[in-house]
């Protein structure tokens, strides 16, 4: 249904570093988006299971079927810029 691989060696292309572990999760939504324009994308979405309300980071749907990605983003400290841009990463395991 989707090649996750093809997708992050793509992105990681694209992006080699993030600002946090939303700036990851939003790029990677992106790089689903683009390669599957037709799968409906929501991030942060709560559903309620029990009593409780549980959100999954990446929320996918295309024709009943549903794919659900929990990120992660660990980091080390680190001041560093790629491209233009500048990071300023705290640890974070």
């Amino acid at each position: 249904m989707m090649d996750m691989d093809k997708i992050l060696t793509e992105l990681s292309k694209d992006r080699p570093i993030f600002h946090s572990e939303a700036d990851f999760q939003h790029a990677l939504a992106w790089k689903i988006h683009e390669k599957y324009p037709d799968f409906n994308i929501r991030l942060e979405k709560g559903m309620s299971l029990d009593y409780d309300k549980i959100y999954f980071d990446i929320f996918i749907q295309k024709n009943g079927n549903i794919i659900i990605i929990e990120t992660k983003y660990k980091t080390k400290e680190i001041d560093i810029t790629v491209g233009n841009e500048i990071f300023n990463l705290a640890e974070l395991c």
